[in-house]
Order: C-alpha cells, then structure tokens, then sequence
C-alpha cells in the first residue's frame, strides 16, 4: 500500500462481495471495515466498471477529456441522472470528483483535460 489507500486490493474486493451478496447492508459492511458507505459505494461502482482490477489500487490519477467532464457535468445538471448514476455512466472514479467539476463549471471555469499521469509513491505522501 502506498499511502493512498489503508485497504489492500482483497480487502476491497471482501467488501464488496459481502454489498453484493444482499446478506449484509452497507451500514454494517461499513463498520466491519471502519469505512463509509460512500467508500463502498465508489469501491462496488469500480468493480462493476472494471472488475477486480477495478479494486486495484491506483498509482496514477486517472485522465478525464474536457468532453466527458463536461457531458458528465450535463448530465447531471439537466436532472437526467443523479450524480452515482453520472459516475457509473462515465467511471467516475467518486462523486466528489465529479462535484469538483460542476463547482468549476458553476462558477465559470474552464472544464480542462485533467493532468494525470503522475506516480505517487510513499515519499509522495509524507
């Protein structure tokens, strides 16, 4: 683990298994993990856009054009889908970020290509 995250990848992938087995509520698969519900909400959305791999932990942030922000952004605003509907549409990594964009574009900013692409290591973080 690199600092981002204090769940390992199978950590994750436990958690939501027992979400989708419809045998625990989120509330108490929460508390089992000492996370919130939205974590395993983003954490489910993930697996369920790209699998297993979904869980993986990321060294990287994940690169979004102008023209899904802007499309995910719409869509949210026009009503025509909530914002986990928006995120799911569009594998948004949360609905924070998506949050982000509508604030930026609520407030007249430019909705730019994000700059991934950098590697976050342990030192990163400290």
């Amino acid at each position: 683990m690199s600092g981002r995250t204090k769940f390992t990848w199978k950590q994750r992938l436990e958690a939501v298994e027992m979400c989708l087995s419809g045998d625990y509520p989120y509330t108490t698969v929460a508390k089992k993990f000492n996370t919130s519900d939205s974590t395993l909400i983003n954490w489910i959305r993930s697996y369920k856009n790209n699998g297993v791999d979904g869980l993986q932990e990321s060294h990287t942030w994940r690169r979004y054009t102008p023209e899904l922000k802007l499309a995910a952004v719409n869509d949210y605003l026009s009503r025509k889908f909530s914002l986990l509907e928006c995120c799911e549409k569009y594998n948004i990594t949360s609905d924070s970020v998506l949050r982000s964009w509508i604030s930026k574009y609520n407030s007249g900013k430019e909705l730019k290509a994000t700059n991934g692409g950098r590697i976050y290591t342990n030192e990163s973080w400290t």
